[in-house]
């Protein structure tokens, strides 16, 4: 169907089930692909904000040594939409987890420590700091709000730390739709195909890139020091030098039309040591992959099936990176993985083996449901201590350990 490229579809899935509700995604008729593993001490958390949540992200924790505690108190910040007025809440919540009298489970309680408003509806969310954040609205503007802590070294407020009306059209505010972060500087896309850097600190505009796509910039990531790839309405990809004076994209990957991805970029995540390789989420429910150094008329090179309904976001474990996450407007989060002896294993071209190491290239690729709601989900995050928190248009923001 194409060259150099490996195609997970839909219409050939098989279905096999164990212990963790697993289902391999692959060509083969193969038995069952993972084993039974011992019980998993774990906490769920499901706690009601009371509004449509858009965005969900940990802050990171300063005093993090490289491996999870199970036990470790943590927090994230959420942010809301509202179809109704153009008032939204920023909440920052506490999550405590202890010990439980039940066997095999932990006792956890999420707290919101404080609250802020803000105007227009919560378009996209990104960590700065520890204690500092950033966040772009359906009015056009971007927010960075900064933590404060007590003697305990635990947050007890949230003050906002500047902000800056970036984007208008004939007149008229348009939205600020995607956000990446950078050490101190933030990119941030929107509704009118502008991009616009800024540094973090007073938010002053760095340089400006006008309309320089003719369609609206879903959604943005840094894959370098100085490149950002974004992703339009269109599906298609392009990759941006900030050190470059022209207003040209110096890389375009264009979506692949066999596979229905011409209904927009959803999600983009960088793998966390092959930086090359980037999974991209769709509007039709697929992923692709890519390696960016294959240039600008290459295909993907893994085309892999969803579960169905436009992705939200994705995002690779950063220790186990041949492990990644995704949630969807279906109401699934899915827990992405390596299949285990698959008697055909699928195979990708030789040229690729070698320079991209990832596990479920060569043994085909399984999932199971982290978390199902029968809301749309908007919005997850993954900390260091391997937890995961969902925001979904059910106004309630879920917490959980994940196994990986």
């Amino acid at each position: 169907m194409m060259n150099a490229s490996m195609m997970i579809s839909a219409m050939d899935t098989s279905l096999y089930m164990d212990t963790t509700t697993a289902r391999t995604l692959s060509r083969s008729r193969a038995g069952p692909s993972a084993i039974a593993k011992p019980k998993f001490v774990r906490f769920t958390n499901s706690t009601q904000t009371g509004r449509n949540v858009s965005k969900v992200r940990w802050l990171l924790d300063n005093s993090y040594m490289g491996v999870p505690d199970p036990y470790a108190s943590e927090y994230f910040v959420s942010g809301s939409w509202s179809s109704v007025g153009d008032v939204n809440d920023i909440c920052l919540w506490g999550l405590d987890v202890g010990p439980s009298a039940k066997e095999g489970e932990k006792d956890s309680k999420v707290t919101l420590i404080t609250k802020a408003v803000v105007k227009g509806n919560v378009t996209d969310m990104s960590v700065l700091s520890g204690d500092r954040f950033c966040l772009c609205t359906s009015d056009g503007a971007l927010y960075v709000y900064k933590g404060n802590k007590n003697r305990d070294e635990k947050f007890v407020s949230v003050t906002q730390a500047a902000a800056g009306q970036l984007f208008s059209y004939r007149g008229r505010n348009s939205h600020a739709t995607a956000i990446a972060v950078k050490d101190d500087v933030i990119v941030t896309g929107g509704e009118d195909g502008s991009i616009v850097e800024c540094n973090s600190a007073g938010l002053n505009v760095i340089r400006r890139l006008e309309r320089v796509d003719p369609l609206s910039i879903t959604t943005a990531c840094f894959v370098g020091r100085n490149e950002v790839m974004t992703g339009n309405g269109g599906g298609q990809l392009k990759l941006w030098d900030l050190r470059n004076n022209s207003n040209e994209p110096v890389q375009i990957l264009n979506p692949n039309v066999l596979m229905n991805n011409l209904y927009g970029v959803s999600s983009i995540c960088q793998h966390p040591s092959q930086t090359h390789a980037v999974i991209v989420g769709y509007q039709s429910g697929c992923m692709d992959l890519w390696d960016m150094r294959l240039g600008p008329e290459c295909d993907p090179i893994a085309n892999l099936a969803g579960e169905g309904g436009s992705l939200s976001e994705i995002y690779f474990h950063q220790i186990n990176s041949d492990h990644f996450f995704s949630c969807a407007q279906s109401g699934q989060v899915c827990h992405w993985y390596p299949g285990e002896r698959l008697s055909n294993p699928l195979q990708v071209p030789v040229e690729y083996t070698t320079d991209l190491n990832i596990e479920f290239l060569k043994k085909g690729l399984v999932f199971k449901e982290v978390h199902t709601s029968p809301f749309p989900i908007n919005s997850m995050s993954l900390s260091r201590n391997d937890r995961i928190v969902v925001g979904s248009d059910s106004g309630v923001v879920f917490c959980t350990e994940i196994r990986v």
